[in-house]
């Protein structure tokens, strides 16, 4: 049995991220370089119309974007991880986090005076995200959070995936023909 090679990614980061995940050089990464990106927030170097992951770093954030201000941008951006193979929307928080955010939202707000905003139920925002992943066929993935000591876990599955899907990819075992984008996106066992 022939044993196959191994292939080690270099990260793109979108040059508009804020406060970017680091890839550091390693046995998994080449470690990132920033470039912008037409789709997501991060890819891999030779990739970038096949695999693309698109972060969300807060609840705030994912609000913003499924309700808020953000909406209209984020469903072009939704619109356009369509067209992308092996996409995937990478969320910094818990599950519980969404359930607990309206609840902020309300003592963050309840201070100024005759404002009452119609917050929607962590259950909507919860029914979009599995939309998403249904109707569009982009899959959801929770991360945790950044606070808690598993974040050091979190960023070593992140090189994990990156690193396994590279090597699927370069050794041809996985679907990047035009049939796979509207197929959906086939998960993958990070080992």
């Amino acid at each position: 049995m022939t044993k196959k090679p191994i292939w080690v990614p270099t990260i793109i980061v979108d040059t508009r991220e804020q406060q970017p995940w680091v890839f550091r050089k390693c046995t998994k990464t080449n470690g990132s370089v920033s470039r912008s990106l037409e789709t997501g927030d991060y890819s891999i170097e030779g990739l970038e119309k096949v695999f693309v992951i698109e972060r969300k770093a807060s609840p705030s954030e994912l609000y913003s974007n499924l309700i808020g201000d953000d909406r209209e941008r984020f469903l072009h951006v939704l619109d356009r991880l369509e067209t992308i193979p092996y996409k995937y929307i990478f969320i910094e928080c818990t599950i519980e986090d969404i359930y607990q955010w309206p609840n902020i939202l309300k003592r963050m707000i309840k201070s100024k005076k005759g404002y009452s905003p119609n917050i929607p139920s962590p259950e909507y925002i919860m029914s979009q995200l599995v939309e998403i992943e249904v109707k569009r066929k982009i899959p959801v993935k929770f991360l945790g959070k950044k606070q808690n000591g598993e974040w050091e876990c979190t960023k070593n599955y992140i090189n994990r995936f990156m690193y396994k899907f590279y090597n699927l990819y370069m050794n041809g075992e996985l679907d990047v023909g035009p049939s796979s984008a509207s197929t959906g996106t086939p998960q993958i066992q990070v080992d």
